[in-house]
């Protein structure tokens, strides 16, 4: 693929662009796929293809400009009614934006638009065959076709002979019974398929023979229409004459039914309205046909917003590059906090006083800079989200399951490095689901349970974490076989008796699957693990639930910003060293008595608090101290660790107590990662610069478990 003189950086933007239009088409299909007569929804698809095509030529992408074409050519028909949206017409429309990514994809990384030509030709006549056989079979019109009829019966009725005419007769009833059935059909279809907020809609329906329109059905579509109109109006007038119409129609019809006399009066009225030209509505807006006053109040400010806000493109390495300095801020605000406090002896109380108001608006001007270039970093959570409809509808047509899905949270923004991150655990995850969770419509019947499986799908943000939850109604994990998979693969021996929540955390081990053969979608013994490193890497952690016969939940908590993280930190002194906490994981600090101390054979030493013996944790002792005879040797270390005060640490429902020197107090700090320090990279999560220009260790969650063990 030659690109000639195109600036690569232009190049860039347009794949962008045609990716976030393309990875927005899988769940509009499967809508369209529910409702084929969405004509809203074919128009919403219609317009990305269009866009790729019209702009393809002008980058050289010839291929991806031909199979553009061939699927708006196909889409369009669909717009025009031509061609129906049937199951054969989706699947082929599929292949092709999975092609067009495909390509997209392809150019990306430096190499040819296609690499799979006989791939690539199957799909484009795939698409070109459908959008010719739309032609091959046109509709056949049976509604006009039966009202020609029975309008030429008339021009008959003179030449029939005498004795032929009550035959005559039982024909022409015959034919006007189905005369007025094909009315009814083509009232449905045609008219009531115009925009409802016309003048001329509403005159229409109003054309239609009396015994048509008189139903309640058909009035309330009139009266509904009627108020349509009205709404549009903006000439008073013209506002007066209509609003004046209905009232007469309300008065009428709850009185007397709609007559001839009403249908009269109405047409008259409003073809006057017409012909003196006293009309007018509002321009109505292009994009998609208009539902509700609500709706078109919505999408203009929409369409206003985007109007308003122009966007720029900026890469990813220059945003983390200035929050890189931001976040240098926090400790900057840190240490004048330290020389605060350090000039309270030698300064005067007015003077004190001003320097704490400018700390404390450097401090607000700070938390304000830092979260606007955080906000800079979110991205809508649905662009990873609506691939799971696709990736369910694929997989449920493939094994002959019938699976509804539902997905909460899409509008939530949450850092973009994170769409990246979690797009794989979410596919796999929900992949499974779907493969091992969800039952066939025969097993869920016997069961007593409904035909088609649920899957949902659920996103919730705080201020400090993201959780995504994927829940099914399946028949929950197999933990038996589970079991024996890892009995086969040497993880466990076949004497060992689990409990449900080990033999959970046995699929977080590599090769452990419960598929019971290796296909496209499960099966391989990879994956489970995977999803686990690839969230703790970034910070988070999964958790599994499952209740055989219910279904499973599969939950991933990661911290809001994945890139330069500001904690606050629960600072301590121990051993004359000052260490780092997460503040969530403390519960209340409190005075250590010799008397609430007791040595347990086996459980090392505990404190009574509250009623309630608390393993204790000495953070010097466990952090220093190598020597395991001194560990093992209680009193030895009682002797030489004087900690005075302990803080209760709550953390995966266990609860400890941590022994300090000093609590020094919440601190806003900046973690950094640890280079060229021979440290334990399990116990420290990084390391944070003090007010006072130390440097202080800090110590996560993981880190005060694994002083506990």
């Amino acid at each position: 693929m030659e690109l000639f003189d195109i600036d690569p950086a232009i190049l860039s933007g347009f794949i962008e662009e045609s990716l976030d239009g393309l990875n927005s088409l899988d769940s509009l299909f499967i809508e369209l796929e529910k409702s084929p007569d969405d004509i809203d929804c074919i128009n919403t698809i219609f317009r990305p293809v269009h866009s790729i095509k019209g702009s393809a030529a002008f980058f050289n992408l010839m291929n991806i400009k031909e199979l553009a074409h061939k699927m708006e050519d196909l889409l369009d028909k669909m717009r025009q009614n031509q061609i129906r949206a049937t199951d054969k017409t989706i699947a082929v429309l599929l292949k092709g934006t999975d092609l067009l990514r495909e390509m997209f994809n392809n150019i990306s990384q430096g190499d040819d638009e296609v690499k799979d030509n006989d791939f690539f030709s199957i799909v484009l006549q795939a698409i070109v065959t459908e959008y010719e056989q739309s032609d091959e079979k046109p509709s056949f019109d049976m509604s006009e076709y039966v009202v020609s009829l029975s309008d030429g019966i008339d021009a008959l009725k003179q030449y029939i002979p005498e004795e032929l005419s009550e035959l005559f007769n039982g024909i022409k009833d015959t034919v006007l019974s189905i005369k007025k059935y094909f009315q009814s059909d083509l009232l449905e279809t045609e008219v009531l398929k115009e925009p409802s907020d016309t003048l001329d809609s509403v005159l229409k329906m109003l054309d239609q023979p009396i015994e048509l329109i008189s139903t309640k059905e058909k009035t309330g579509v009139i009266r509904d229409r009627l108020a349509s109109v009205l709404a549009e109006v903006e000439l008073p007038e013209t506002k007066s004459k209509l609003e004046n119409s209905i009232n007469d129609f309300d008065k009428c019809v709850n009185n007397i039914g709609f007559n001839e006399i009403l249908q009269s009066e109405l047409t008259e009225i409003l073809e006057q309205i017409k012909k003196q030209g006293a009309f007018e509505k509002k321009t109505p807006q292009p994009a998609e046909k208009q539902k509700s006053e609500s709706d078109r109040k919505e999408g203009s400010d929409r369409r206003a917003t985007s109007i308003a806000e122009k966007t720029m493109r900026i890469s990813e390495k220059k945003i983390d590059s200035f929050l890189a300095y931001v976040s240098e801020f926090v400790v900057v605000e840190e240490m004048f906090n330290y020389l605060q406090k350090k000039m309270l002896s030698s300064m005067n109380d007015t003077t004190t006083g001003e320097f704490k108001r400018v700390l404390e608006t450097f401090g607000s001007l700070s938390a304000n800079l830092r979260k606007s270039i955080l906000d800079i970093r979110m991205v809508p959570a649905k662009s990873f989200l609506q691939k799971a409809p696709r990736i369910i509808h694929d997989i449920s047509a493939d094994s002959g399951k019938k699976t509804e899905v539902s997905i909460h949270g899409d509008d939530i923004s949450i850092d973009k490095s994170y769409v990246e991150m979690l797009d794989a655990p979410f596919t796999h995850i929900v992949r499974n689901a779907v493969d091992h969770g969800i039952e066939s419509p025969d097993e869920r019947i016997a069961i007593g349970k409904s035909e088609a499986g649920v899957i949902s799908i659920t996103l919730k943000k705080t201020e400090k974490f993201i959780e995504l939850e994927i829940c099914d109604d399946g028949k929950g994990l197999d933990y038996e076989a589970i079991t024996r998979k890892a009995k086969e693969i040497g993880l466990i021996t076949d004497n060992q008796k689990l409990n449900n929540d080990a033999i959970v955390d046995l699929l977080f081990m590599s090769g452990v699957s419960t598929a019971e053969e290796v296909s496209d979608i499960s099966g391989r013994g990879v994956g489970m693990d995977v999803v686990k490193t690839n969230v703790e890497a970034a910070g988070g952690s999964i958790r599994i639930s499952s209740e055989q016969g219910k279904g499973s939940t599969f939950s991933i908590t990661l911290p809001t910003s994945v890139s330069t993280q500001i904690m606050d930190g629960f600072l301590v002194k121990s051993g004359g060293e000052t260490y780092v906490m997460p503040v969530e994981v403390i519960g209340e600090s409190f005075e250590m008595r010799n008397e609430d101390i007791s040595t347990v054979e086996g459980k090392g030493e505990l404190i009574m608090r509250r009623n309630e013996l608390l393993s204790m944790v000495r953070l010097n002792r466990d952090l220093r101290c190598n020597d395991s005879e001194i560990k093992q040797n209680v009193n030895s270390s009682r002797d030489m660790f004087t900690e005075n005060i302990a803080i209760s640490i709550n953390y995966a429902d266990k609860k400890y107590a941590l022994c300090v020197d000093e609590i020094v107090g919440v601190h806003k700090v900046v973690v950094r990662d640890i280079v060229g320090l021979k440290v334990d990279k399990i116990k420290f999560d990084g390391a944070a610069v003090l007010g006072d220009g130390s440097v202080a260790m800090i110590i996560g969650s993981d880190g005060l478990e694994s002083l506990r063990l």
